[in-house]
């Protein structure tokens, strides 16, 4: 994949990022009036090399069916 040009949609399908995520990357409201490339490229290594919470939930949960399975299944 490659970044078409500077403009914020694709900057923000280039890197995958939601919304949430694009504010925090780009909005000036965490620069000020004017941002550096190094600063918006430290804010995008930490926004997008945050682990993601999908993966922990779902392990928690199949962990949570596989012990509450042979549980409930004694009970009935």
């Amino acid at each position: 994949m490659v970044l078409r040009s500077d403009k914020f949609g694709d900057a923000t399908d280039y890197f995958e990022l939601a919304d949430g995520e694009a504010h925090m990357a780009f909005c000036s409201c965490f620069y000020g009036e004017s941002m550096t490339a190094a600063a918006v490229a430290e804010r995008l290594r930490h926004i997008t090399n945050r682990p993601s919470l999908r993966v922990p939930i779902v392990i928690w949960a199949v962990t949570a069916v596989l012990i509450t399975t042979p549980l409930l299944s004694r009970l009935f």
